[in-house]
């Protein structure tokens, strides 16, 4: 044997595809790291799993294990932590909404399940070469990645199946990277991010000498780690994912072409477990290069009768969006309607209090649809007051869409809705102190999230406040006041900031004057307060510094801009407000939505109106979404991309002027 270096590092995976955790030392039986890949996410909307290659954002999402997990299928619980720090479980009731939310697609935990569940395995469609080239961010004159080392036999199932049946794994039990390998590849474009774990390791050796690639010629040898042999196998064909952000790292946007141009896309390589045992981080890591076993083979079960001889029927297609029924109108003040909504069974998506509907609206004055989105009133969860009803929303008349509403739809019209959505959402069963803090109409989600705590929650300290003109404009008045006896911890202000000659200060409302930092004075001394700040940009921006004064960590603070009256008058209008929100126009779609400061990539747009557009790295290194600008300008947040002439990368695209895309 020959020694070649020592563990530089060990992770675990406990939910495939989000960031793992760092080990001291990890068992190991037949399978990999116990523990490792026990979880998966499936989606809701298409019964398929999921993993990173498309959703990138599961990245930026962690996951470990309180308890060391056992070996099998047993269900072993795992902490999950979002990308601001808040932590939840795979067992709590909030933990599918808020991956989901991050996800941007209405996912759900599923633990490892035996092989024998082949459904549970199954993709929608086989992996076709033009769907890998995708994957794999290639360029339409890239060669093709090369899997020559793989079995047939994996080559198969992984074209019918998302991993191999009975596990999470990618194709095999354990997967790392050399020192050496990283010194290469950092020295063919120095100041690569090589980090270690941006490449999603089981284990890292360091130590390695002779430069190159070593392990991608290792295959068939043995590694001697402590009491475990692992035997060498295939090298590893990256996919776009070690170029993403990921928790703790930032993207790194030339790996893609770095790892293409010198090796072809392979890096880092496989193991199989020859002998089972326990790898820690400071193991001296032998090489035996006389192995005097055969190679260990994959254990797989053989593909069904109808996949073997190429009979997949075709999946039917997903509906990018789909029909809500108004049950009920309801008018709450002069210029403010709530709308009741019935979803058709199995079209009804669960969400979390603060999040959104994205609605495709159809005025006969508008030759194209208008994209708009509306917050969710109702309580997360449950259908009270109003068990007829899936949704609710309260749209304030603001522009041609909330007008339409308004004077158009009635009981009993039907509504293109899509599932809820959003990154401004609360965890409800969280126990720490929440402030929810809002203007006009931006009381919509918090009203959510405040009637959601009062039902499952209800001894949660809350901070109320709400800032409105007068009576005639108070939102839920009744509803809160009702709520709060509910809660055992309730503390409300309200601001009128134009009271009428009937309000009475201490009856109807607690000051008249704009809002100020005396009107926190029940949130001193409170380090793990949760904010929730939802109004006009002058509202949040001024409320979210005086959460900070106080003292209020700036991951805690969470906040959502709605338009202004004015803003959304001139969008409507043709103008522009301001040289911030622009218009865009798929126009092979026919479809129209606006992009605001802040807002995200062409890319999310398109997505979020229901538009397939074809997309690999996310961030414009792989040219997929590469699409033609009929009319208008782009910026990108990295100078050095360099789209096709007269063409917009729209993964990593946002506009400079009204646009027109031919999408």
């Amino acid at each position: 044997m020959e020694f070649i270096g020592s563990i530089g590092g060990v992770w675990r995976y406990p939910v495939k595809s989000l960031a793992g955790e760092p080990l001291a030392r990890a068992r190991l039986d037949e399978t990999g790291i116990i523990g490792d890949r026990r979880w998966a996410l499936k989606n809701t909307r298409t019964g398929e799993l999921v993993n990173c290659k498309v959703l990138t954002s599961l990245l930026t999402i962690g996951a470990s294990y309180r308890e060391e997990p056992v070996a099998g299928h047993d269900v072993a619980h795992a902490r999950i932590t979002l990308p601001d720090g808040r932590l939840l479980m795979t067992s709590d009731p909030s933990v599918n909404g808020a991956i989901s939310a991050i996800a941007g697609q209405p996912l759900e935990l599923w633990p490892l399940l035996p092989s024998s569940n082949t459904e549970h395995y199954r993709l929608r469609r086989p992996f076709t070469p033009e769907l890998t080239r995708q994957r794999m961010g290639l360029k339409p004159d890239d060669p093709y990645p090369d899997f020559s080392t793989y079995e047939p036999e994996m080559i198969a199932e992984l074209q019918h199946f998302f991993s191999p049946r009975g596990s999470y794994k990618d194709a095999y039990p354990l997967h790392y990277v050399t020192s050496a390998s990283l010194a290469t590849l950092e020295s063919f474009h120095p100041g690569l991010d090589v980090t270690p774990r941006r490449f999603r390791p089981n284990f890292f050796i360091e130590g390695v000498e002779g430069g190159g690639f070593p392990e991608l010629a290792w295959s068939g040898y043995d590694l001697v780690i402590g009491d475990a042999v692992l035997s060498c196998g295939e090298e590893t064909v990256r996919c776009v994912m070690p170029s993403q952000a990921q928790m703790g790292l930032k993207a790194e946007p030339h790996m893609g072409f770095v790892l293409n141009r010198v090796t072809q896309l392979k890096f880092g390589a496989y193991c199989h477990i020859r002998k089972p045992g326990t790898i820690a981080v400071g193991d001296e890591v032998f090489l035996e290069r006389r192995p005097k076993f055969q190679p260990i083979r994959s254990k797989l079960l053989p593909l069904p009768e109808t996949m073997a001889r190429g009979e997949i029927p075709a999946p039917p297609p997903l509906a990018p969006f789909y029909r809500a029924r108004v049950v009920r109108k309801q008018r709450e003040t002069a210029d403010t309607v709530t709308f009741g909504l019935k979803m058709k069974s199995g079209e009804l998506f669960p969400f979390l209090p603060g999040q959104h509907l994205i609605f495709r609206l159809a005025p006969a004055s508008h030759a194209r649809p208008l994209m708009r989105s509306y917050s969710l009133i109702s309580a997360a969860g449950g259908a009270e007051p109003h068990p007829a009803e899936d949704y609710a929303i309260t749209v304030k008349r603001i522009g041609t869409g909330s007008a339409y509403l308004h004077d158009e739809v009635e009981v009993g019209a039907e509504l293109d809705v899509r599932w809820p959505s959003g990154r401004f959402f609360a965890v409800p069963e969280s126990d720490t102190p929440i402030a929810l803090i809002g203007n006009g109409i931006g009381i919509t989600p918090l009203f959510s999230m405040l009637r959601t705590i009062a039902r499952v929650n209800p001894t949660r300290r809350v901070f109320w406040l709400h800032a409105t003109r007068n009576s005639t404009t108070h939102l839920f008045r009744q509803e809160v006041a009702s709520l709060g006896r509910e809660l055992a911890g309730f503390h409300e202000w309200t601001i009128y900031r134009q009271p009428r000659a009937g309000d009475v200060a201490g009856r109807d409302y607690h000051s008249s004057e704009r809002i100020a930092p005396e009107h926190f004075s029940a949130l001193v001394n409170l380090p793990d307060l949760e904010a929730f700040i939802c109004g006009s940009e002058s509202f949040t921006s001024g409320a979210q510094a005086m959460m900070r004064e106080l003292g209020v960590r700036a991951e805690r603070i969470h906040t959502e801009k709605f338009f202004s009256t004015l803003r959304w008058n001139a969008i409507d209008d043709g103008k522009r407000a301001d040289s911030r929100t622009f218009a865009i126009r798929f126009e092979r779609s026919g479809v129209e939505a606006q992009w605001s400061e802040g807002d995200p990539t062409l890319l999310e747009i398109a997505e979020q109106a229901g538009i397939s557009a074809d997309y690999g790295c996310r961030f414009g290194a792989c040219l997929a979404c590469s699409t033609r600008v009929v009319k208008g300008a782009v910026k990108y947040a990295d100078p050095e991309i360099v789209p096709k002439p007269g063409e917009t990368l729209i993964c990593c695209a946002v506009p400079t002027s009204d646009l027109v895309l031919d999408l």
